[in-house]
């Protein structure tokens, strides 16, 4: 449950710095994929058992795919 004064905040800042704010979300998921593929590679390099080797694979393609780019900025026409 949100408090009154978090809830206030909320409203009050929603929508004021909307590019600002996606440009950090996607700068945030980047930093966050470079992350996950570099800590299961290292895992990867650590693994002793098959079992576990087959689950940080599966992880590393599902992570791979999820691949996050930068949106293009629309050109006006």
């Amino acid at each position: 449950m949100k408090s009154k004064i978090m809830s206030g905040w909320i409203a009050s800042n929603s929508g004021q710095h909307g590019a600002d704010a996606a440009g950090r979300d996607h700068a945030l998921q980047a930093y966050i994929h470079r992350e996950n593929l570099a800590l299961l590679n290292k895992r990867l390099t650590e693994t002793c058992t098959e079992t576990r080797r087959k689950m940080l694979m599966k992880l590393l393609a599902q992570e791979e795919a999820k691949n996050p780019r930068p949106k293009r900025a629309s050109t006006p026409r």
